[in-house]
């Protein structure tokens, strides 16, 4: 039963991701960064990007140097084969959370697109704001 309703919530979050233009038809694209809620917002998603980005490489690498240096330490190349496998896991881990906001802005540019927006400049402006922070918000 567990796993039942495990699957429909991943079938009911992938249906609400394949099916943007039902939130999105009742907003007005116009002039959507001049809107001081939506630019503080992605100011603010922009800030907790930029920290996750920075935080999970350095946490990699801590947690790389503790288990190996546990393996190291303990002689055994059982724990160092372990170490290696953990290591390799959170690389790839890293790397799907680094690029995960990436691939979000170009789902949103897309969506935009697609959605036919006008003053698409705008959009972008806040789409830029998310993915550089400190270069492009105002």
């Amino acid at each position: 039963m567990k796993k039942f309703l495990n699957y429909i919530l991943v079938f009911g979050i992938i249906m609400f991701i394949l099916n943007p233009s039902v939130l999105a038809a009742s907003l007005n694209y116009s002039n959507l960064c001049d809107n001081e809620g939506i630019k503080n917002a992605a100011e603010i998603v922009g800030y907790v990007v930029l920290l996750i980005k920075w935080i999970v490489p350095l946490i990699l690498i801590v947690l790389g140097m503790i288990d190996f240096g546990k393996a190291v330490i303990s002689n055994d190349d059982k724990a160092l084969n372990n170490a290696t496998s953990s290591l390799i896991k959170r690389i790839i881990a890293g790397v799907v959370v680094f690029f995960v906001p990436s691939l979000v802005m170009a789902l949103v540019n897309f969506i935009g697109f697609t959605q036919g927006i006008e003053n698409d400049a705008d959009f972008a402006t806040c789409t830029k704001c998310v993915m550089d922070v400190l270069n492009n918000c105002n």
